[in-house]
């Protein structure tokens, strides 16, 4: 690939295995009824869970807020959202 007659060389120096709960798991279950709805989602960015998958850690990515608020200088997440994440409804 080049720019400008400029070579550039693309080489990764790392990876981030994918994660993806497997439908009728443990964890994913326990989740679901915990905030009382079955909702998922996949989305294209890395979380830790699988790197522990991969060291046989069960794990799950849940989160609160927004993701288009996440990752900037004004990222949080509200006290309302953080409270019913961990209230059944």
């Amino acid at each position: 690939m080049s720019c400008m007659n400029v070579p550039i060389r693309l080489e990764p120096i790392c990876t981030i295995p994918a994660f993806h709960a497997p439908e009728g798991g443990a964890t994913l279950t326990l989740a679901q009824r915990l905030v009382s709805h079955d909702r998922t989602l996949l989305a294209a960015f890395g979380v830790e869970a699988g790197t522990l998958r991969g060291a046989g850690i069960p794990g799950m990515t849940c989160g609160t807020g927004s993701i288009g608020r996440a990752h900037r200088a004004d990222e949080f997440v509200s006290l309302e959202h953080s409270w019913r994440a961990v209230t059944p409804s």
